[in-house]
């Protein structure tokens, strides 16, 4: 056996033992995001808006309409994360776990589609690729969150995928991926509206019209049934839900489509500020979406040079590299002159980024320092997560309502109410199951419990409230030291309101209170109810 032979066992061997170390880094990565679903409170607003919009679906049957309380419609996205989560919660029951599997299970079949579209041709490649997808923190932290964002990626990679393989695919199996084509845009209009179909469009008419495969694309395009298909999929609901709340349609694809990404800080949306950010601001968050994967592609691109190594040959077939790369950059042009962005944004973008970041890593002549890499990658997005999930831990959740309302569980019995002050938070919601007593501020609690006959605060005597951070800093010191402090979780001050606090200006009601010693739950409620009927008297 000569030395050349040899020296190609040697790099094989590598290549295998590189191979299993990130299919084992890899499986202990997706176990970890896996088993944490549970393990953290769901966030405001983002996760907790859609986790209670799901549980007011799975509650209430109405799968049409989503709702964020009795009264509120949610015209801003469509159903289709929110019908994945309340399926779970109909299947595994309301907790935290049941409505982040449905993103987790999507980041799963987009794992499949990536590790399909490069199998075939090399299974380091492969290994690679899904290595990186996941390494990669925006993805990573998308694959367990609440939020629409991960049904989009789904279905723009099934239309990317079920395109590039209906033109280079099998005979036999050109129909099925142009169907799979025209299914992902039916999915991406229920997942997220009209934004899908120019993630989808953008980049398979450039990449036509660039390669001049625009004539031989609409040529095998199962046209009629793939039409059929996508409106199948999307147009009942889109119907539906107008007949059911008028004016939808109108707010949706005008007001969301259209004003959220050209007017700074869009004062028409309905469900929360703008994010109004620079232009260009989504390019920045595709940089830092891809860390750490992204400084190690820097990285190796240094090493590489440094390397001098000798060309080989790619992976990738004709025309596929800038199909890839039109792919991936779609998103970060689409919102380049958006004010409007979101870090999420750049998800659809990720499986590509991962497709080429891996045909050029499995071109190195270090298969085995390139797998140590990748895998130091993946290690280090779980160390941050579990520093994260610790820090969390230790301070009673971050921006969720869950700890407050745990704590208050646990110390009073089930009939009390506890009342929030601050922003309206939708974990409030989600955790109390839609019985949440809310107020913007200390004396919009105090009309509530007069029933609107003042604003008083001295009918709060004796009530437990969980005061947002934002209103607490506004609380006189005076105020304070007249509430007795149960702790802090999160965002939150778990207060009672004092027997003395700020005399009533037309009944003092500080001498009926008695010895001093704690009331019962009861007795509060009694003494906040008699002052209140004495205002409603007085008014």
């Amino acid at each position: 056996m000569n030395s050349v032979q040899l020296e190609v066992i040697h790099k094989a061997a590598a290549a295998f033992r590189g191979t299993k170390l990130l299919l084992g880094s890899l499986a202990s990565l997706i176990a970890l995001r896996l088993i944490s679903l549970g393990l953290y409170p769901l966030s405001d607003n983002t996760e907790s808006r859609y986790a209670e919009i799901a549980r007011r679906m799975a509650s209430s049957g109405d799968w049409i309409t989503p709702r964020l309380s009795d009264n509120v419609v949610f015209w801003g996205k469509p159903p289709l994360s929110s019908w994945l989560s309340a399926l779970s919660i109909e299947i595994f029951g309301v907790n935290e776990w049941a409505v982040r599997l449905p993103s987790a299970a999507l980041a799963l079949l987009i794992t499949g589609m990536v590790w399909r579209w490069t199998r075939s041709r090399s299974e380091r490649w492969a290994t690679l690729s899904i290595s990186l997808l996941w390494g990669s923190g925006v993805f990573f932290v998308a694959a367990g969150a609440v939020m629409t964002d991960m049904a989009l990626a789904f279905a723009v990679t099934v239309s990317m995928y079920g395109f590039w393989w209906m033109l280079h695919g099998s005979s036999a199996d050109r129909r099925r991926n142009g169907h799979l084509f025209f299914a992902g845009i039916g999915l991406g209009m229920l997942a997220k509206g009209p934004v899908a179909v120019v993630l989808i469009g953008m980049p398979v008419v450039l990449w036509a019209v660039w390669t001049r495969n625009l004539f031989r694309s609409v040529r095998l395009a199962p046209w009629l049934s793939g039409l059929s298909i996508t409106a199948l999929i999307c147009l009942p609901w889109y119907a539906i839900a107008e007949s059911r709340t008028p004016g939808f349609l109108a707010y949706f694809f005008i007001g969301e489509h259209w004003y959220r990404f050209t007017r700074p800080g869009w004062a028409g949306d309905l469900y929360g500020s703008a994010h109004v950010q620079p232009l260009g601001m989504i390019w920045v968050y595709l940089l830092a979406g891809m860390l750490p994967a992204s400084l190690l592609a820097a990285g190796a691109a240094l090493v590489r040079r440094y390397w001098q190594q000798p060309a080989s040959a790619s992976l990738l077939m004709q025309g596929e590299i800038s199909y890839l790369w039109l792919f991936a950059l779609s998103p970060a042009l689409l919102f380049s002159m958006a004010h409007n962005v979101l870090w999420t944004y750049v998800l659809p973008a990720t499986p590509a980024l991962a497709v080429l970041a891996g045909s050029w890593l499995v071109r190195t002549v270090r298969p085995k320092f390139i797998a140590a890499s990748v895998a130091m990658c993946m290690a280090t997005t779980a160390a941050i997560f579990l520093a994260i999930l610790a820090w969390q831990h230790a301070h009673g959740g971050i921006n969720s309502a869950k700890g407050v309302i745990s704590a208050f569980r646990s110390e009073n019995p089930p009939q009390d109410q506890l009342t929030f002050v601050g922003p309206l938070m939708h974990s409030t919601a989600f955790y109390s199951a839609g019985k949440a007593d809310s107020h913007k501020d200390l004396a919009s609690a105090a009309s509530s419990l007069s029933n609107g006959a003042t604003q008083n605060i001295a009918c709060l005597r004796g009530a437990q409230l969980a005061i947002h951070q934002k209103v607490w800093t506004q609380v006189p010191q005076a105020l304070r030291q007249q509430m007795q402090l149960e702790g802090r979780y999160g965002d939150y001050f778990l207060v009672t309101m004092g027997d003395r606090v700020a005399p009533h200006p037309i009944l003092d009601l500080s001498g009926s209170i008695g010895t001093g010693e704690k009331n019962s739950s009861n007795q509060r409620s009694s003494l906040v109810q008699d002052a209140c009927a004495f205002d409603r008297a007085k008014s």
